[in-house]
């Protein structure tokens, strides 16, 4: 089942199955109308696996490298966002999706939210549902409410202190308490009066105009410490999403289209979502590209999925697979900017142990971009590897400039391309405009 750029790969039922893809349909633009943030996203499909049988939970779940128990998977990668739910979980899989999918957005409307307000949002719409065809979000949860009830909480300042490198950050009952207390405070502002939930999108705004945390806190917010601490655990009600916006019209049936996929498409699919996990047993995707391979030898989506595999492992073979892939399909753009990439990848690794490395490998780089090109002139992975190829000249080419402004484009918060930029157009011999790009 497809929609738009959303696909849905499921073994239940055509109306169970269109109403998760309607959710994430809307739980997207929920999210992305309701926050003041321009609303991009990075240009690539989402493919959704719903499983429902034990052995498809053991095949994907347990080798994923995730935590025992997982329910729900998200896992945004430059060729499409993967997700997978576990049916038999009801609506805690798609909890966890929806609280990772918040962090896709966030990382790209707003990359400089604080962890706290990062991780407070992402639990707060994790409640997302629909009532009476509308989204709300914010739901109480009990397991949050009943922590900040018989724990003592963090002050403020050690809240709003935490990062990514924080002890607080990476285990035991203090990473729980601090989840639990970011969702109770963002929960205060958003469901509470007018006046603060307009202070706190204010401060999400300038968050996403570049204002750093501290100076936006500042301005925006007015967190009395005394008043909200011992409020905390009692957190009610909810945010209805606004009417009349995207939600509106969902039993309309014109944008979404269904189809028997070929088992050898899921296999390849599967194995792709689990080759981009980053903790994935290795020998897992493999055995999916497999049996796609074995469903099908002419379909090139499995070669390609096993040259991603190996590209990391053993260089040679990952080689083979690409030109497996490209000889099925010399023309599919998936394989020229995945075969283009690792090339590049190689000739970059060759180019640290040996200086005087040949460049035939980033030239036929270059090659496999501009060919996809010449499928698809705004194909924004092919633009940014056809920039980026040129990155160890002197001289940048105009269309080298250009597909990197491009590229940029698409990718707005991509700080290789930024980089990039700046060092290209001071080459170029703009210095003032390069300075710029720099301070961004």
């Amino acid at each position: 089942m497809s929609s738009q750029e959303i696909v849905v790969y499921s073994s239940v039922g055509e109306a169970e199955s269109r109403e998760i893809l309607d959710l994430m349909r809307l739980f997207r633009n929920d999210c992305l109308a309701f926050l003041p943030v321009d609303p991009f996203l990075p240009p690539a499909p989402t493919r959704i696996f719903l499983l429902s049988s034990e052995s498809a939970y053991e095949d994907v779940f347990s080798n994923s490298g995730s935590s025992t128990g997982t329910s729900g998977l998200f896992f945004p990668a430059i060729d499409a966002n993967y997700i997978a739910v576990d049916l038999n979980a009801g609506t805690e899989g798609l909890a966890t999706v929806f609280h990772e999918y918040f962090h896709f957005i966030a990382e790209h409307t707003m990359p400089n939210l604080p962890l706290w307000a990062n991780e407070g949002l992402a639990e707060f719409f994790s409640t997302y549902k629909l009532d009476d065809g509308f989204g709300t979000a914010g739901h109480p949860i009990r397991e949050h409410m009943i922590r900040l009830k018989f724990e003592e909480p963090m002050p403020f300042v050690d809240l709003f202190g935490v990062t990514g490198r924080s002890d607080e950050y990476h285990g035991g009952t203090q990473r729980q308490l601090f989840y639990s207390q970011s969702w109770a405070l963002v929960h205060s502002q958003l469901t509470g009066t007018p006046a603060e939930r307009q202070s706190f999108l204010d401060y999400l705004a300038a968050l996403a105009d570049g204002m750093s945390g501290q100076a936006a806190m500042v301005d925006h917010l007015d967190l009395d410490e005394s008043r909200l601490l011992p409020d905390l655990p009692n957190r009610k009600g909810h945010l209805e999403m606004p009417r009349g916006g995207p939600t509106t019209g969902i039993t309309d049936q014109s944008y979404w289209s269904t189809a028997e996929a070929p088992l050898n498409e899921v296999m390849s699919g599967l194995g792709m979502f689990l080759a981009r996990l980053p903790r994935t047993v290795p020998q897992a995707p493999r055995h999916f590209f497999e049996e796609a391979m074995r469903l099908d030898p002419g379909d090139y989506q499995p070669y390609l999925g096993m040259g991603i595999v190996e590209s990391n492992q053993n260089h040679g073979e990952a080689r083979i697979q690409f030109a497996r892939a490209l000889e099925l399909a010399p023309r599919q753009p998936l394989v020229l900017t995945a075969y283009g990439e690792f090339l590049m990848e190689q000739y970059e690794e060759d180019l640290e142990r040996d200086p005087h490395t040949s460049d035939e490998g980033l030239i036929e780089a270059r090659s496999m971009f501009r060919d996809c090109l010449e499928v698809d002139p705004e194909d924004p992975r092919a633009l940014a590897g056809y920039a980026m190829g040129h990155q160890y000249l002197d001289v940048i080419p105009d269309d080298a400039m250009d597909a990197l402004e491009l590229a940029n484009a698409r990718y707005p918060t991509r700080f290789d391309l930024l980089v990039a930029r700046c060092v290209f157009t001071a080459r170029r011999g703009n210095h003032e405009e390069a300075w710029s790009l720099y301070q961004r």
